[in-house]
């Protein structure tokens, strides 16, 4: 089942009944560890995707740095192909 909503005013009140659920032990011991994991690695691969992108940044000059890290001003015909 697809739904769409859009607010008008920022806010959206969903009442919905019999949502489905999962049981309380949805997962067997071994799978468990790993849906408990998850932040985990999440965490470890930020670390590595930060570190990386702040590596590209050495040996640069503030200058350098500004004009890479400048956010582009883009209207919207930039995705226009």
């Amino acid at each position: 089942m697809n739904v769409e909503q859009r607010s008008i005013n920022g806010k959206i009140k969903m009442i919905a009944l019999d949502v489905p659920s999962l049981p309380q032990n949805a997962w067997s011991k071994e799978i468990q560890k790993f849906v408990d994991l998850e932040s985990k690695l999440d965490e470890m691969l930020l670390d590595k995707y930060f570190n990386l992108a702040s590596s590209t940044l050495e040996g640069l000059t503030q200058e350098q740095k500004e004009s890479i890290t400048q956010r582009p001003e883009l209207d919207e015909e930039a995705f226009n192909f």
